[in-house]
């Protein structure tokens, strides 16, 4: 109602005593909730806003504890990514700068966009441990699940996938360094386990295809040992899917189908394995739609296969 009334500040007012309560009592939860409100309604009010966010959030990270400080460093490097979502093609217009203003996201080129946006996300993996035990429904009133806690049962779970969204995206690797990561080891189409244990190593440490595979290696490590498989299925299907993407100097589509193949049998007494059937039957309905007598022979019947 106060904000049908237009008072902006009079929310802020109370926000700052609920803000205040929810710090002293130390409901992580709660606070972080808060904090979001208030630099939603602080934005609508100021000039410069995307400034005073990132700020904010920046001092409240340094003042949080753990999980609390992971999330919020999820949460910036969301605003940041989202920022370039909606003004690329301004930030591609940028020239690169010498001198950046830390604060000043208008003066920021894609370099240092994409550069600031992955810090973020890996500060908010800075401390795996506690949130691999930290379990997702602790954080339900600020997290929005789109699946089940099945997928995504801990905090672990919830903000790796969202640093993966960012490492894996195409247009968070617009940077390129002098050696590029490529992805040629058929081990990356492996079981979970020989994928878990893999070396995998390159001169290209900051290449962000490299470091969303860590990141799925650590997840499948993580889930190997679970009793009940379906966040190891779903993590698994995300990096089959992944490398196929991305493979190169490998027959990625016979070692992705055999790598699915390989997933429904062991697992075929889940219904998680349910989604690696659908995953086949999408493969084969596509290699169905490329079919062509003169030209590719090879793919009649893939149609059949996907039923």
């Amino acid at each position: 109602k106060l904000q049908e009334k237009g008072l902006t500040k009079t929310i802020l007012e109370e926000l700052e005593k609920l803000y205040k309560e929810a710090k002293k009592e130390k409901k992580q939860d709660e606070l972080i909730k808060i904090i979001l409100y208030q630099v939603k309604y602080e934005s609508m009010i100021t000039e410069d806003s995307h400034a005073k966010v990132i700020k904010r959030i920046r001092q409240e990270i340094k003042e949080m504890p753990e999980p609390g400080a992971s999330i919020l460093s999820s949460i910036l490097g969301n605003f940041l990514w989202q920022y370039y979502q909606y003004n690329r093609y301004t930030i591609s217009q940028r020239s690169e700068t010498i001198e950046v203003d830390d604060l000043d996201i208008n003066t920021w080129d894609l370099n240092t966009l994409i550069t600031k946006t992955a810090d973020h996300y890996r500060a908010s993996l800075k401390s795996p441990e506690i949130l691999k035990k930290t379990k997702i429904d602790a954080y339900d009133l600020i997290l929005t699940q789109g699946n089940s806690r099945d997928i995504r049962p801990t905090l672990y779970d919830f903000i790796t996938h969202l640093a993966l969204e960012f490492f894996s995206s195409e247009e968070s690797s617009l940077i390129q360094p002098a050696y590029k990561f490529e992805l040629r080891d058929p081990i990356l189409f492996g079981s979970p386990g020989d994928f878990a244990a893999a070396t995998i190593t390159t001169r290209d440490t900051a290449s962000f295809k490299y470091q969303a595979l860590l990141l799925l290696q650590d997840l499948t490590a993580f889930h190997l040992a679970d009793k009940d498989p379906t966040a190891l299925i779903h993590c698994d299907l995300e990096r089959l899917k992944f490398v196929r993407r991305h493979g190169v100097e490998m027959e990625v589509d016979g070692l992705y189908i055999k790598a699915l193949s390989s997933l429904e049998e062991q697992y075929r007494d889940y219904p998680a394995s349910g989604q690696v059937g659908y995953e086949m039957a999408s493969f084969y309905n596509e290699q169905g739609n490329k079919y062509h007598p003169f030209t590719n022979k090879e793919l009649k019947g893939a149609k059949a296969k996907a039923h």
